[in-house]
């Protein structure tokens, strides 16, 4: 019984030797950019959430809400800009 404690303690303090260091790592947490966004309600189609998905799905990483953001970018840019001239004073 007592070479068994000797053993443990043999074996424990050489594992306390041979120990490795392993470097600290911080945590950072991943900080999304502000956008001042709001929320949207639509009624679409069936047909037309299934043709936008496969489209979606054609590009990679694109999602269906990028998808129609770009597509009103591209319609209603040039008003969009006017607006924000007229009523805000910039352009974005």
């Amino acid at each position: 019984m007592a070479n068994k404690k000797v053993d443990l303690s043999a074996l424990v303090n050489q594992v306390k030797k041979t120990q490795v260091e392993t470097p600290v790592q911080k945590v950072v947490p991943v900080q999304k950019p502000s956008t001042s966004e709001k929320g949207l309600y639509v009624k679409v189609p069936s047909e037309m959430i299934t043709f936008l998905k496969n489209k979606a799905s054609l590009i990679e990483g694109m999602t269906v809400k990028e998808l129609i953001n770009t597509a009103l970018v591209n319609v209603y840019e040039e008003e969009y800009n006017e607006f924000l001239k007229r009523y805000h004073g910039k352009v974005k």
